[in-house]
């Protein structure tokens, strides 16, 4: 007779060690590389990957010849090399092993001293502009960036080098910085350092986005800037911190095994393999270690979420989770046109923005790259107030106000607008969500009314209605699973549910609001932001599909901006663009705001 386990049970894995935390750099692990020749921190480098690296000068306490000492990496072992020209350390560089460049440094005092390998030798060339140390370096020789740095305060300075001089570029750093980290290309890089604050570089100017989970000034890093690894640093304490970035959040991987800072490190894109290195540095003695970061690879012994495995090693039964860290806005990069009352949608690193009030009324329609806004092809009718969801490449735009109630709806395809049949109720300030321009729904608005109508691609259908009437409220979610919060008369908390058939009250915002926004994907993971309280507002709850809970504020208190409505946003990463200042004349703002929630697999003892 056959067991119940075999009717309806099913195996548990028995594993010796915990999983992986994913594939990929989620997986990565530090191991022991070949030692430095001499124990060194604040040592200048620049390299390619685990493959290959090149580091001069240092600070050893027993031996000073180790400020001129070069070495250089194979993949296996370190080699001494011819030394360096002028003695240093707590400069930097880049480049790779056959051609490089270091700059800047203490050499009894601050320094602008510059020097370039060519594989053989080291050869002084033109000096930096600004002397400095704890700066950053990144490109790839004869291109590279000297970014921030002390002199012996934090600067703002970012210095060009074409492969003959330095020149100081008119894109300085948001806040100054030393203890500087920097990863990436001379058009495209991050920086971080003290204070703890991240920027992104596109090339032509800087823009602060999430901040490391830890303080990393004085520790290293490589990769891009869509996808980086940054570890060590100090404040307090030495950190064996390690964090990946994807482009839109940091989480953190495994830890270095040796705890340090003022270390060396090298590497490109830290997905491609093992091309990361972490090198000397102080633990808070001088040490020779060396380590590379593994790339986790695929088998069935990577974490995932809701696997259950007994760890026959430590005798637990386990499940793994995600679990979520504490959400956080940064700066993101500019409106081209200052204004309020536009829809959105999108996602973070695809967003779009259409219509609003300049004044007088816009039909112009901005599309976002996750750092950046460009103007595309206008709206065939210049409004505001309209009800937008959906992607980047398949939007509505309905209804809205153009000097008086509007009924008028466009669809976007990427590339250009196009009209469809008018809404049955003329409206503006409604709540929307949808996936596309054949899934939309808009609900509410103003006149103040409880209508409720679907688009289906081809007709507007008139659904069941809101529980309460009100406009200026934000809604989120699909044509099936939607979520409506806020709105007035009176500033209202009021949230409500729609299955696809009906709506249904449930649990209030924490705090009333008009001119609110909102993102998510779904009915059941939604977030709502700003709006106008008493003044504007800056804050922030999560809904988790029973209830609101507050969590970090807006930079900027602001109302009647757009957030991202539709299956296309998150609520763990998203933005917030443009909006209505407190005070001032103007008050309208070209702002944007990016949120994101740093999240990761833990695994939970159920023993």
């Amino acid at each position: 007779m056959a067991d119940l386990k075999d009717i309806t049970g099913f195996n548990v894995k028995s594993l010796t060690t915990d999983p992986l935390n994913g594939g990929g750099v989620a997986g990565g692990t530090w191991a022991s590389g070949g030692t430095l020749n001499t124990a060194r921190t604040g040592l200048q480098s620049g390299s390619e990957g685990a493959s290959g690296a090149i580091v001069g000068g240092g600070y050893n306490a027993s031996s000073s010849p180790s400020r001129v000492q070069s070495e250089q990496y194979n993949g296996t072992s370190w080699t001494e090399t011819n030394n360096l020209n002028t003695s240093r350390m707590f400069g930097n560089g880049t480049g790779i092993s056959t051609a490089a460049i270091i700059f800047g440094g203490d050499a009894g005092s601050i320094s602008a001293d510059t020097e370039t390998w060519n594989g053989t030798s080291w050869t002084e060339v033109n000096n930096l502009n600004t002397a400095r140390n704890q700066n950053a370096g990144v490109g790839t020789v004869p291109s590279a960036l000297c970014i921030g740095g002390g002199n012996p305060g934090a600067v703002v300075n970012v210095e060009s080098w074409n492969g003959t001089a330095w020149t100081e570029t008119s894109t300085d750093l948001n806040t100054a910085k030393k203890y500087v980290v920097g990863t990436g290309t001379v058009t495209a890089c991050i920086a971080l350092g003290r204070p703890a604050t991240t920027e992104q570089f596109n090339g032509s100017s800087w823009t602060e986005i999430a901040e490391t989970n830890v303080e990393h000034g004085s520790g290293n890093g490589s990769g891009i800037v869509t996808d980086a690894l940054v570890w060590g640093g100090d404040n307090p304490g030495y950190k064996a911190d390690t964090e990946a970035w994807n482009g839109s959040a940091w989480t953190e991987v495994n830890n270095l095994a040796t705890a340090r800072a003022y270390l060396g490190g090298s590497g490109n894109s830290p997905s491609g393999g093992s091309n990361s290195l972490a090198f000397g540095g102080s633990t808070p003695s001088q040490t020779t270690a060396t380590e590379e970061f593994i790339v986790g690879g695929v088998s069935d012994t990577i974490k995932s979420e809701g696997q259950i495995y007994y760890n026959s090693t430590d005798g637990t039964m386990n499940i793994t989770s995600t679990v979520f860290g504490t959400g956080a806005w940064a700066s993101g990069g500019n409106l081209n046109q200052a204004r309020i009352e536009m829809a959105g949608g999108g996602s973070q690193t695809a967003g779009i923005i259409a219509g609003g009030d300049v004044p007088p009324d816009t039909a112009n329609t901005e599309l976002y790259n996750g750092s950046a806004w460009t103007e595309v092809a206008n709206l065939n009718t210049a409004r505001r107030l309209g009800m937008g969801a959906g992607s980047q490449t398949s939007f509505v735009c309905a209804g809205g106000y153009d000097g008086s109630g509007s009924p008028a709806s466009e669809t976007w395809d990427g590339s250009s607008w196009s009209e469809i049949e008018e809404m049955n109720t003329v409206r503006w300030a409604g709540g929307s969500a949808g996936a596309d321009t054949e899934s939309f729904i808009g609900f509410g608005g103003n006149p103040n009314t409880v209508a409720c109508e679907t688009w289906n691609g081809t007709a507007w259908t008139e659904v069941n209605n809101l529980n309460t009437a009100r406009h200026a409220l934000s809604g989120t979610g699909s044509i099936t699973a939607a979520i409506g919060f806020g709105g007035t008369p009176p500033n209202t908390a009021k949230t409500e549910l729609w299955n696809g058939t009906s709506w249904t009250e449930v649990n209030d915002l924490n705090t009333a609001r008009t001119d609110i926004a909102g993102a998510g994907g779904s009915s059941t993971a939604a977030l709502a932001f700003a709006g106008l309280e008493a003044p504007r507002s800056a804050k922030t709850e999560t809904w988790n599909g029973t209830s609101w809970t507050e969590v970090n504020d807006l930079a900027t208190a602001k109302a009647s901006g757009a957030g991202q409505r539709g299956t296309s946003s998150s609520n763990t990463s998203t933005l917030f663009a443009g909006g209505k200042l407190p005070s001032g004349s103007p008050n309208y703002t070209n702002q944007t705001e990016e949120w994101t929630q740093a999240h990761a697999i833990k695994t939970i003892d159920l023993s």
